[in-house]
């Protein structure tokens, strides 16, 4: 049976003392040069391409200052094709999300996947598609200076913004080993040197969403000034779900919508500048946020009909009232927890989210015409899911998952800087990172379809372990006014174990199940729970 579908869109351990594990480690180095050849007035033409036709006349003249190349710097003068979208930009759009970015960064699309994957991104045809939360997106994002490269993390800060910076292809020569498709750049907002308070409130109406946002800025004395901002959200969901589910195949009948979820995000920056020659940011956020039934795909063809196909040996697992049409019309059933005995919160699908991070951004120019940049980060994330694993619409699945999903890294990046008045100039620089993931994936089986079968088919923990250090440097020349000539290089030295903990009672390969429903293979993407506020 053929369809197409749509996708919709606290940590636990175990004890693994008596458990070999299987370690698997890896080295991977790596040597990137670069050259660029720039002539000023082009650049122009893709440095705005996105903030140039939204802005008001007399924003557009003023001189747009980027830092695509870790300092700052007019974007009439980076060889680099970016997408910038200034304050104003960002406040008379209302843009609050990722998926807000794409509309104005051609080339940029956003997708939602399940478990713990999180957000992928493909930017000009270039993303990661893998089903492994250890991957690195192809896409990064850049906030305040610190990387994030999973892509859970993809949803969080994007409120009280400065500047937002699309930069498009290869950017390792300054962002890193997680940016072959490009690095989506965000600055939030510093203290101002007057009060300010700003309170904003929006609701959508389809999807019954409030969104609320409190900010307050004020110095303290001439050098130091503090800002404290915080927003939440609360939901109903833009698909109205219709499933009823089938009684005895392990299905619960669900929330009457789809696509729901709450959350608040809190952000507190201390900006010290004593003098010209010094100063220093530091920035933390702490975010919570649940989003229901995530990675839900809705059916938009059903050519051969919504029955099973013929021999299978599972209740049908379409609802037989199903129009298999794009609408907002969406059926997806909960799991019953007296056919999957083990299921959190009722056997609701969920994915909720904690994560802590923060960067502390320090420059110093010891002589006039050079600046030594130090900018160390710190992320932690704790992620936990629960997913119908064949998103059915009538009947049980045959499968649930569940995933708890920690990370913690720890990062450090030095550069230094030059500013001379002639016609030669550098950076160079160092970057290290050290991470800790943990991935805990169990795999429930549905006791009314098979019945014969453990309550836990699949319980594995990998532990992985990520140490990776760089030195990057360029090297411009800038014969006249209108020409630079550059070139620069990236060595990068990374290494990877990995520890494999398996719980399972039979592995998965070695069971003998009735074939399952086929699960449809055509995606297409859509995020409803983000959509702008009016």
């Amino acid at each position: 049976m053929a369809q197409s579908v749509r996708s919709v869109f606290g940590s636990r351990r175990e004890n693994p003392a008596a458990i070999r594990p299987r370690p698997r480690s890896y080295n991977r180095s790596a040597l990137l040069v670069t050259c660029a050849c720039l002539i000023a007035p082009m650049a122009s033409l893709q440095a705005q391409e996105a903030s140039g036709s939204a802005a008001e006349p007399e924003a557009s003249s003023r001189e747009i200052i980027v830092t695509a190349r870790k300092r700052e710097e007019s974007a009439l003068e980076v060889p680099v094709i970016e997408t910038v979208l200034t304050a104003d930009t960002i406040e008379r759009a209302a843009i609050t999300s990722i998926d807000d970015i794409a509309k104005f960064a051609p080339g940029l699309q956003v997708g939602e996947s399940v478990l713990s994957i999180g957000t992928q991104v493909s930017l000009r045809g270039i993303g990661t598609s893998a089903f492994d939360p250890g991957v690195d997106q192809s896409v990064s994002l850049n906030i305040d200076g610190l990387s994030f490269s999973q892509g859970l993390a993809f949803q969080s800060g994007t409120f009280d913004l400065a500047q937002i910076e699309v930069l498009k292809g290869p950017q390792a020569l300054f962002f890193g080993k997680s940016s072959p498709g490009g690095v989506i750049s965000i600055r939030t907002a510093d203290p101002r040197d007057d009060l300010e308070v700003i309170v904003r409130s929006g609701y959508e109406f389809e999807a019954n969403e409030y969104r609320g946002e409190l900010i307050l800025s004020a110095p303290i004395t001439d050098t130091l000034g503090i800002r404290l901002a915080g927003m939440g959200y609360n939901g109903d969901g833009y698909f109205r779900n219709r499933a009823i589910g089938l009684a005895g195949t392990g299905a619960k009948r669900p929330d009457n919508r789809l696509g729901g979820g709450d959350g608040f995000q809190l952000r507190g920056t201390v900006k010290f500048e004593p003098s010209s020659a010094f100063d220093a940011r530091l920035k933390l956020n702490y975010v919570e946020d649940t989003n229901e039934y995530p990675g839900a795909v809705q059916l938009s063809s059903c050519p051969e009909g919504t029955a099973p196909s013929a021999g299978n040996p599972f209740p049908r697992p379409i609802d037989p009232n199903d129009d298999c049409k794009l609408d907002r019309s969406i059926y997806l059933v909960d799991l019953d927890p007296a056919a999957f005995p083990l299921v959190v919160r009722r056997g609701q699908q969920f994915n909720d989210k904690q994560q802590t991070f923060g960067t502390l951004e320090m420059n110093l120019s010891p002589v006039e015409d050079l600046t030594l940049s130090s900018v160390t980060g710190y992320y932690d994330l704790s992620s936990t899911t629960q997913f119908n694993t064949f998103q059915t619409g009538y009947a049980g699945p045959g499968l649930a998952h569940q995933s708890f999903y920690d990370r913690a890294e720890f990062t450090q990046e030095i550069r230094l800087n030059s500013d001379f008045a002639g016609p030669l100039n550098f950076t160079a620089g160092a970057f290290y990172q050290n991470a800790d993931v943990s991935l805990l994936q169990p795999v429930f089986g549905n006791r009314t379809v098979l019945p014969a079968s453990r309550t836990t088919l699949s319980k594995r923990v990998n532990n992985l372990d990520i140490e990776s250090w760089s030195i990057f440097g360029q090297l411009r020349f800038r014969p006249v006014e209108t020409l630079e000539l550059a070139v620069g290089g990236r060595y990068t030295d990374e290494k990877r174990g990995d520890e494999v903990f398996d719980f399972s009672p039979t592995p998965l390969s070695r069971l003998q199940c009735p074939r399952l429903p086929r699960i449809p293979s055509l995606l297409r993407s859509r995020s409803p729970t983000r959509r702008p506020m009016t």
